[in-house]
C-alpha cells in the first residue's frame, strides 16, 4: 500500500515537471539528456556535450547571440542492490556574440552529487509490461567560479560558471518497457540558496517524456532510436533586497529525437531538440535548436 501511494505521488510529480520548461538567459539546468534511456540499471562512466543557443531580440540586448556549451563527466555506481551514487561534473563554455565580437567565459562549473533509490524494479504491469521507478535527492556544490560583479564585463548573471551557492536537488525516473520498446518519464527539481552577497537564482524544473525502441543489429550491437518531449522552467532570480531581477524567468517545450548505439559495453548517443513553445524573458529572448552527444562505458 505504501509503495502504491509513493508511486502515485511520483507520477504526479513527473506529470507536473513535463508541463514546464527552461531559463530565458541561458538555463543552468544541465540534465543527463536522453542518451542513457536503456542503461538506467547500469553503472557507467560517461562524457556528454550539450549546446544550448539563445538570441536576444533587436530591441533587447541589441540582438546578441548567446551560446552555452557544457562538457560533462558523469559517474554512477551501485552502492547496494537498490541504491546508487551519481556524480556529475560539468565544464561550461559561455559565449556572447554582439556586433561581430565574441566574449567568452569558460571553466569548471558546480558539482552535483545525488543518491538514487530503486522503488520498483521490473514490476509487472499486466501480462507483458514491466515497471522501473527510482527517486533521488542530492546537492549542488558551488565549485564553479562565481563573480558577483560580472555585470562590469557587460555580461548577465547567468554567464557565471557557477551559481555561487548550494542547491538542493530532487529527481525521479520512471520507465515502462514492453519487450524491446519502452517509455521513459523523468523530472528534476533544483532549489537554489542565496549567494554570499544575497543574490538568489530561481528555482529550476526540467522534465522529459521519451519513447524508445531497441533494435538488435547483431549479438553485441543494438540501435536505439528515441523521440518525445522535453521541457524546462525557471522562476525569477531575486536581488538581496528581495526584488525580482528583470528578464530572468522563462519556459519552453521542445520536441526531441535521437539515436543511440550500444556496442558491447560502450554506448554512443546523439539527440536534437526543436522548440515548440517558449516564453523566455517575457519574449525578449528566443531559444534555438539544441544538440547533444555522449559516449559512455557501462559496467
Amino acid at each position: 500500500m505504501v509503495r502504491r501511494i509513493i508511486l502515485l505521488s511520483v507520477i504526479g510529480l513527473l506529470g507536473w515537471n513535463v508541463a514546464f520548461s527552461c531559463d530565458a538567459c541561458g538555463c543552468s539546468i544541465t540534465g543527463s539528456g536522453v542518451g542513457m534511456l536503456v542503461s538506467y540499471r547500469n553503472n557507467f562512466a560517461g562524457l556528454s556535450w550539450f549546446s544550448t543557443p539563445y538570441q536576444a531580440s533587436p530591441d533587447h540586448g541589441f540582438g546578441s547571440k548567446d551560446r552555452f556549451q557544457t562538457l560533462e563527466f558523469a559517474f554512477r555506481f551501485h552502492i547496494a542492490s537498490r541504491l546508487k551514487l551519481l556524480i556529475n561534473q560539468p565544464y561550461r563554455i559561455n559565449a556572447r556574440t554582439l556586433d561581430g565580437e565574441t566574449e567568452q567565459v569558460s571553466g569548471i562549473s558546480d558539482t552535483r552529487i545525488m543518491g538514487a533509490y530503486t522503488l520498483f524494479r521490473d514490476v509487472r504491469l499486466g501480462a507483458r509490461n514491466k515497471l522501473f521507478l527510482e527517486v533521488g535527492a542530492g546537492i549542488k556544490a558551488p565549485l564553479g567560479r562565481y563573480d558577483a560583479h560580472i555585470h562590469d564585463q557587460e555580461l548577465p548573471e547567468n554567464f557565471n560558471l557557477g551559481n555561487g551557492s548550494w542547491a538542493g536537488l530532487l529527481q525521479a525516473n520512471l520507465v515502462v518497457t514492453r519487450q524491446n520498446s519502452g517509455l521513459l518519464a523523468g523530472g528534476t527539481y533544483q532549489y537554489n540558496t542565496a549567494t554570499a552577497a544575497g543574490y538568489r537564482f530561481g528555482r529550476q524544473v526540467s522534465g522529459q517524456l521519451i519513447g524508445f525502441r531497441e533494435i538488435a543489429l547483431g549479438r553485441m550491437v543494438s540501435l536505439i532510436p528515441n523521440a518525445g518531449l522535453t521541457a524546462e522552467w525557471v522562476s525569477d532570480d531575486h536581488y538581496a533586497n528581495g526584488n525580482i531581477v528583470p528578464g530572468t524567468s522563462g519556459s519552453g517545450l521542445f520536441a526531441s529525437g535521437g539515436v543511440n548505439l550500444k556496442f558491447n559495453n560502450f554506448y554512443l548517443g546523439a539527440s536534437f531538440a526543436q522548440p515548440l513553445a517558449q516564453d523566455y524573458s517575457h519574449g525578449e529572448v528566443t531559444a534555438k535548436s539544441r544538440v547533444s552527444c555522449q559516449v559512455s562505458y557501462l559496467f
